[in-house]
């Protein structure tokens, strides 16, 4: 199996890009060429918002989410106009791409804490929502975001966790989840949490969650790209979140360990997306281009910022005791973290 242990724990920015379906190995490839750390491809679908359509069946575009993470956020930057200006995103309403900062992961236990996200200020206009809600109302957590003035919504299928471990006759039993990832003005993006969270809040256990995500320079969104040059600021926090969200990156086959591991050290639970992942060779000049096709799963965990160090522990000694795990992991604070369930 060919395995991607080279990729670090200590990427620092994360830029993403939401665009139609067949156009995410050009974009991915060129990002790594550019120096991009590794590129992952997700399927999701846009909607399109008509009614007429819906009832025909008719209302959903298919479309590829790419993940590439890159060691500093100052390179994010640069790969976003160098994408911008090669022509990927001049055609109208092509896609949208936005740049995600990331936390610091440290290198041994007694170093510094697990993660260490220092802002001094942010002049960002977004927010990224995430919504995880179950399969099939991902529909309706967009028509309440166009509602409330979001920018953008992608609905992407994941699983959840919390039933990973239990078997029907040898069979995993996965209950299937629709992750919602919506683009937001950020003076509109707490009104639309509230809306959301007044629409889907229940008694009922493991309803799903919704949280926010700094956004820094954005591409393709309503017109409001940023057309300066890169910014060099560091972007701000007013004060650290409780939550962490984890984003672990893994060969799809060990996914389960990754996951037991984690419930046994009290994570209450994970979302797991189905991807591709494509990285450099060490061969000069070349690419490992059949590595696109690599089956990666990402496992989306929300923490509490102190289990944030017995958590990169975990995973640091099993990506130790099995190249085949071929983890990366990468961090981010999880703005106005929620659950929909009431009595969680």
């Amino acid at each position: 199996m060919t395995t991607i242990s080279d990729i670090g724990f200590a990427n620092q920015a994360m830029l993403l890009m939401i665009v139609p379906h067949g156009r995410a190995e050009a974009i991915a490839l060129y990002a790594l060429e550019e120096g991009a750390s590794c590129a992952t491809v997700f399927s999701g679908h846009g909607t399109v918002p008509k009614p007429i359509l819906r009832m025909l069946g008719l209302d959903e575009v298919r479309r590829e989410l790419i993940l590439i993470t890159l060691r500093e956020q100052e390179a994010a930057s640069e790969l976003l106009h160098k994408i911008r200006d090669v022509g990927h995103f001049s055609e109208k309403d092509f896609g949208i791409a936005f740049i995600q900062p990331l936390l610091k992961i440290s290198g041994e236990k007694d170093e510094l804490p697990a993660a260490n996200f220092q802002f001094e200020h942010s002049d960002a206009n977004f927010r990224a929502l995430i919504t995880i809600v179950e399969n099939g109302e991902g529909h309706t957590v967009v028509d309440i975001a166009r509602e409330n003035g979001a920018a953008g919504a992608t609905i992407i299928s994941a699983m959840g966790s919390a039933d990973h471990s239990a078997h029907v006759f040898d069979f995993d039993i996965n209950p299937r989840k629709d992750l919602v990832l919506l683009i937001s003005d950020k003076e509109k993006a707490d009104s639309l949490q509230e809306a959301l969270l007044a629409a889907f809040r229940t008694s009922t256990p493991g309803r799903g969650i919704i949280f926010s995500l700094y956004v820094t320079e954005t591409l393709g969104i309503m017109g409001h790209e940023n057309d300066g040059q890169p910014d060099s600021g560091i972007w701000a926090s007013t004060a650290p979140s409780p939550h962490t969200v984890l984003l672990v990156m893994v060969n799809r086959p060990k996914t389960k360990d990754i996951i037991q591991a984690c419930e046994a050290a009290g994570n209450m639970g994970a979302s797991i997306i189905h991807g591709r992942g494509i990285r450099h060779t060490d061969r000069p000049g070349g690419f490992f281009r059949e590595s696109f096709d690599i089956e990666r799963n990402m496992i989306l965990m929300v923490i509490k910022k102190e289990q944030e160090e017995e958590m990169i522990q975990i995973l640091r000694a099993l990506d130790k005791s099995d190249p085949d795990y071929a983890l990366s992991v990468s961090a981010t604070y999880a703005l106005d973290f929620s659950r929909f369930s009431q009595t969680e």
